[in-house]
């Protein structure tokens, strides 16, 4: 059996899309709202890109740094923490493939900010791109929990967002079809209301002719005009 090939470039357009490019001057930013005391594990792989596009695993020999800076918004709000929030907690990585471990202290929005440096970030002309993976654990349960897990709840969080959307984009199409059908239903209507107009105006005009016809007979027979008085 032959994969399609539209599936086929739209799969590897999804899977480069995970990886994210970045800059020293442009880090990476995730938004999450937890609640409190909930654990995050946070997967973090660093590549590069070669000379023909593709994206290549970063050699993990080489030293590269990430710094990740844990913010919350103090109301909810996450507009707020676009440019700064209330700090919580900072890490540090020094490998090409990093694992952060977070536990949130409060109900609230959170940022997880992402900055780079390496030797050689700056003197080559070399892009380089994050695989970024963030699980949560369960609500105000302070425990540790396996990759497995949090892939798996990952993965349902991400069944649960495309179920909805396939169920928006079915009532869409189901609005559609009855906007179609209310369409044609009043096309009809005004269909059979122009020929009822056009068959109501030739009744009305054979009538209207017979009993002018039968008038101007009389008349003609009443005033004895020739021709018609017999």
């Amino acid at each position: 059996m032959f994969m399609n090939p539209i599936f086929l470039f739209t799969f590897l357009l999804m899977a480069h899309a995970l990886i994210r490019p970045f800059s020293p001057q442009h880090p990476i930013a995730e938004f999450k709202s937890l609640p409190n005391r909930t654990v995050v594990l946070i997967e973090l792989q660093i590549y590069v890109q070669s000379f023909n596009g593709d994206w290549v695993v970063l050699d993990k020999n080489e030293p590269f740094k990430t710094d990740l800076v844990v913010e919350s918004a103090a109301d909810r709000d996450w507009s707020k923490l676009v440019k700064g929030g209330v700090f919580n907690a900072e890490f540090v990585g020094n490998q090409a493939k990093t694992t952060f471990f977070y536990t949130s202290a409060s109900d609230t929005m959170h940022k997880f900010s992402f900055h780079f440096s390496n030797q050689n970030l700056n003197r080559n002309n070399s892009v380089y791109g994050a695989d970024l993976k963030i699980y949560e654990g369960r609500a105000n349960n302070p425990q540790a929990i396996s990759q497995m897990d949090s892939t798996i709840r990952e993965l349902d969080r991400q069944i649960k967002y495309a179920s909805t959307a396939c169920q928006e984009i079915e009532n869409v199409l189901r609005f559609d079809t009855l906007d179609e059908l209310e369409y044609d239903k009043i096309i009809r209507s005004s269909a059979n209301l122009i020929l009822f107009s056009i068959f109501f105006k030739i009744v009305a005009t054979a009538v209207i002719m017979i009993y002018l016809n039968r008038r101007l007979k009389q008349f003609y027979i009443t005033n004895k005009i020739a021709g018609l008085s017999k």
